[in-house]
């Protein structure tokens, strides 16, 4: 957890935006100080009941996305990650 203080005339006009990767947890006022406690956000990288869904009924571009946009990770990340969960049953480029 990371903790800053900042005095209380400029905390109260001062609008304050989270670094990425952190959450404020608590502000808290004392005396003529002003602590803003952080602590990091952490994601959840393991695929959803929904992102599973859709990977087994063959939209795994939907699955993807949606893998992307709750986590925040690459498209190889988010493909891996997809892959991994619901493998492919085979190469779509493969001639039967």
């Amino acid at each position: 957890m990371v903790t800053i203080k900042l005095p209380r005339v400029i905390a109260n006009d001062v609008t304050m935006e989270t670094p990425e990767g952190l959450r404020i947890v608590r502000v808290i006022s004392r005396g003529d100080d002003t602590v803003v406690e952080l602590e990091p956000v952490v994601i959840d990288r393991t695929v959803n009941y929904v992102e599973r869904a859709l990977a087994e009924a063959g939209k795994r571009i939907h699955a993807i996305k949606c893998y992307r946009e709750r986590t925040g990770v690459g498209l190889k990340d988010a493909k891996d990650a997809i892959d991994a969960a619901v493998p492919v049953d085979r190469d779509p480029w493969q001639q039967r």
